[in-house]
């Protein structure tokens, strides 16, 4: 089983830069291939460049718990963490599992933009959720297709999409309108209480 881990940093207002810079040096003692993004579109009621984020994957929870453990016998790796908490008003960690990994993108290549679906199924409903992102991510023209992963911790009736980008031209790739996914989309409408949509950018 896979896992994604990332950290976010809502940047307090002013400290944009002294997050990044923590957030740079957290990639650099982790000794991890990991992606920095900053958020450009989405709602953020502070500012759209406010939040930052850093993900990694790991192949199990064994890779994961080792993350864990290096991070409490590293000292510097401890204050980049706190130092970008402190220029914060909120940051959290995320773990979560990947139901179907994404394509045509990595962190060996990574993508220049990444867009992120949010999606709160209605109780009891989370599976059909699933099911009716993976038909869509199978209507996707491709040759890049999303990722659908799901909380390990946290609102367990959440289902995450996350779709590498080369360039915003292709943001209507996976759910735009078009008759192949008009009938997923209105079966999508009646499982979820709410969507939300991000765009990062990834920086480093």
């Amino acid at each position: 089983m896979t896992y994604m881990q990332t950290n976010l940093f809502m940047s307090k207002p002013g400290h944009q830069n002294d997050v990044m810079a923590a957030v740079r040096d957290m990639k650099t003692e982790w000794n991890e291939k990991a992606l920095i993004a900053m958020m450009f579109y989405g709602g953020s009621p502070v500012g759209p460049s406010n939040v930052i984020t850093i993900s990694t994957r790991f192949d199990s929870l064994d890779e994961v718990e080792k993350t864990h453990d290096d991070f409490f016998e590293n000292i510097k790796l401890q204050n980049a963490f706190r130092r970008a908490s402190a220029a914060s008003t909120r940051s959290m960690n995320n773990l979560s599992e990947v139901i179907v990994g994404a394509e045509g993108f990595g962190l060996d290549n990574p993508p220049k933009y990444i867009h992120r679906w949010i999606l709160t199924a209605k109780r009891g409903h989370k599976s059909d959720v699933i099911e009716i992102a993976k038909k869509m991510r199978d209507n996707a023209p491709g040759p890049t297709l999303p990722g659908i992963t799901v909380n390990r911790a946290g609102n367990q009736d959440t289902v995450y999409i996350r779709m590498g980008l080369k360039s915003l031209k292709d943001i209507g790739d996976f759910s735009s309108n078009q008759e192949r996914q008009s009938e997923n989309l209105k079966a999508m409408s009646k499982l979820t209480t709410q969507i939300n949509s991000y765009m990062f950018r990834v920086v480093h």
